[in-house]
């Protein structure tokens, strides 16, 4: 699966793991994770993050949003 700039990654409920063995995101641009409004719906990114030729804007939105690297 390949996110090109703009793309968004949304969750309602449960665990969304991604592997980025299997996803490429975008190099530059703008990337959306989306977490519902509910705790309990987190999204995980795991594996080798991509070189960035340029810019990459990550927006968050969830009422509990967290990035770690």
């Amino acid at each position: 699966m390949t996110f090109a700039s703009g793309s968004c990654l949304a969750n309602r409920v449960g665990t969304v793991t991604v592997s980025t063995a299997n996803v490429t995101f975008p190099t530059t641009g703008t990337m959306i994770f989306n977490q519902d409004d509910q705790v309990s719906t987190p999204i995980t990114v795991n594996g080798a993050y991509p070189a960035l030729t340029g810019p990459l804007t990550l927006q968050i939105g969830g009422s509990n949003p967290s990035v770690e690297r």
